[in-house]
C-alpha cells in the first residue's frame, strides 16, 4: 500500500482519490472527519453540458451518488457505499480550519472512460512534487487540445467560495485534485505517458502467474523516461 494526504479546507473541496483504500466503505473512510456530506457522480456515459456550483441542493438529482455523514438526519438517503481508486469526490468540510487525512491503499491503473462531448469529473496522474500546467498535460489529447488553434478545451476548478472557475492554459495543475474537464469526441487518453498491463489493474502476481507484461505509450512527440518503484 501507499499513502495519499486530503487536505479538506473549510467548505467545498474536489478531490481526487488516487489510492483503493484498504477498508473502502464510505463509513470507514469519511465517518470520523468532520464531513456533512461526500457527492460523486453516477458512473454513466452521459452527456453533462453544464457546471454546477457546488451546492447540496445542486447535487440532489440521479446523476449524484451522496454520502451524508451518520449524524446528519439526511443520512437514510446515502447510496455512496464505497468509494474507489481513481474517482473524484465532492466533500463538504464542516471545520473551521484545514483538515488533513492520509488515505492508504493500493494505487490502480484502471481509469474511467471518458464522456465524449461533454465535461468530466476527473482528477490527473501527475507528480505531486512537480505538476505540468494544464496545457503541458493536455496538448497530446487531440479530443482537449487543438494543436492548430494552440486552444484547450476549458477546464474549471473549485475555489475556496465553492465556485467553479475558468483555469489558464498555464496554470498548474495538482495531484489529489478534481476538475470539470470539456472532452471533445471520443478519447482513451490518461496521460503524455500512459501505462497499460494484461490483467487487472496493475501488476499483481498471484500464485499461477510468474510474469505480466507492462506496457508503456509515450503519447508526446519526445523521448521520456520512465521510474519503476517496487511498492
Amino acid at each position: 500500500t501507499i499513502s495519499q494526504t486530503l487536505t479538506l479546507q473549510p467548505g467545498w473541496n474536489a478531490v481526487y482519490l488516487e489510492v483503493q483504500p484498504t477498508n473502502n466503505r464510505a463509513n470507514a473512510v469519511f465517518s470520523d472527519l468532520p464531513i456533512a456530506s461526500v457527492w460523486a457522480r453516477a458512473e454513466r456515459l452521459s452527456s453533462v453540458d453544464y457546471i454546477q456550483n457546488a451546492s447540496e441542493e445542486g447535487f440532489n438529482n440521479a446523476a449524484w451518488l451522496p454520502w451524508f455523514h451518520p449524524s446528519r438526519p439526511e443520512a437514510f438517503l446515502n447510496i455512496l457505499f464505497a468509494v474507489f481508486a481513481n474517482q473524484a469526490y465532492l466533500i463538504k468540510s464542516t471545520n473551521a480550519t484545514p483538515v488533513v487525512r492520509n488515505v492508504s491503499g493500493r494505487p490502480s491503473l484502471r481509469h474511467p472512460p471518458w464522456v465524449p462531448d461533454s465535461y468530466n469529473l476527473r482528477g490527473l496522474p501527475v507528480d505531486s512534487n512537480a505538476p505540468p500546467s494544464f496545457v503541458n498535460f493536455f496538448r497530446y489529447s487531440k479530443a482537449h487540445y487543438n494543436p492548430a488553434s494552440g486552444q484547450m478545451q476549458k477546464i474549471y476548478r473549485l475555489n475556496g467560495s465553492g465556485h467553479w472557475t475558468l483555469v489558464a492554459t498555464n496554470d498548474a495543475s495538482r495531484s489529489g485534485e478534481a476538475f470539470w474537464i470539456y472532452t471533445q469526441g471520443a478519447s482513451d487518453y490518461v496521460a503524455p505517458l500512459s501505462p497499460n498491463v494484461e490483467l487487472g489493474d496493475g501488476l499483481d502476481f498471484g500464485t499461477d502467474l510468474t510474469e505480466l507484461n507492462l506496457r508503456l505509450a509515450n503519447k508526446s512527440d519526445g523521448p521520456m523516461s520512465a521510474m519503476l518503484r517496487e511498492i
